[in-house]
């Protein structure tokens, strides 16, 4: 009988594949000793990824892109005022000094 895997939560994003199956897979270590890890796209992994990064190429299979609509970005920026910006000076019309007064 297999133990049972008691972590209801997904592991860290930043995790890498090695460090998931070490900390979460212990139980099982004598099964998935030589498991082969699968991306989105059907094939293997070849070398040890970070969880998150993992996790996007099956959102990429699934959805064809990792960025942002470009119609819900362009909705959510919000246009700021121009300002226009000039350098400090002193009441003459003549820059600071950076000199200190004592």
């Amino acid at each position: 009988m297999l133990p049972p895997y008691d972590y209801p939560l997904m592991a860290p994003q930043r995790w890498k594949v090695s460090d998931w199956k070490n900390a979460r897979l212990a139980g099982y270590r004598l099964l998935v000793k030589g498991v082969a890890i699968y991306g989105g796209d059907g094939k293997p992994i070849p070398r040890d990824l970070q969880l998150g990064n993992l996790r996007d190429t099956y959102y990429k299979d699934a959805y064809g892109s990792l960025d942002p609509p470009l119609a819900d970005a362009a909705a959510n920026v919000i246009a700021l005022p121009q300002q226009a910006h000039r350098k400090k000076s002193h009441r003459n019309g003549k820059p600071r000094s950076r000199k200190r007064r004592r």
